[in-house]
């Protein structure tokens, strides 16, 4: 393995767009209970990378991220759940075919 290559865990991520660049902030999120509470009383997102490309990369990616998603899904006959709000989008705008 290459000792200058940095491997990173993510379970966030944000996404900023310009003309000319989109900016993937990928983080990890801990929630932060009170100290008297069992309740989360906050998430802590501390951001790990940023990763920049131009719009066509980002366009490429997300083509190849829905290829990549659906045939894991296929190969293990699973449906990998959403939040409600991406669902719909899936469903609307990703799920054909």
């Amino acid at each position: 393995m290459n000792e200058d290559r940095v491997d990173f865990y993510a379970n966030s991520v944000s996404i900023s767009t310009n003309i000319y660049d989109v900016l993937l902030s990928f983080g990890i999120q801990t929630p932060i209970t009170a100290s008297n509470e069992e309740e989360v009383a906050r998430v802590d997102v501390s951001t790990q990378c940023n990763v920049r490309m131009s719009p066509q990369h980002a366009k490429a990616l997300a083509a190849l991220l829905v290829k990549h998603v659906k045939e894991y899904e296929q190969r293990f006959g699973i449906l990998l759940p959403l939040p409600e709000e991406i669902a719909d989008f899936w469903n609307e705008h990703i799920k054909r075919g």
